[in-house]
């Protein structure tokens, strides 16, 4: 995955630097469309220039539900990965 910088536009009219992460179907760690057991699987145990995959995971739910934007795929690989580490 490509790690980007990009510039943010919030409803407030404010613009903040962002990160996101992109890839393509080129990439040879591009998993596609994939069960969820497959995606947490691949997800365990990695790690990047931005730290441990599980734990971004992990913070990437908890964020999502502290602004009331749960997100129901994230936390099904969430629960996946808490398997894996158990």
């Amino acid at each position: 995955y490509d790690r980007l910088e990009i510039d943010l536009h919030l409803e407030t009219g404010e613009s903040v630097n962002g990160i996101t992460y992109f890839a393509s179907g080129d990439n040879p760690n591009y998993l596609g469309h994939a069960e969820t057991s497959d995606i947490a699987q691949q997800i365990f145990g990695a790690s990047g220039p931005s730290g441990d995959n599980t734990e971004y995971v992990f913070r990437l739910e908890q964020t999502l539900g502290e602004i009331g934007s749960p997100d129901d795929h994230v936390t099904d690989i969430a629960n996946q990965l808490r398997q894996l580490k158990n």
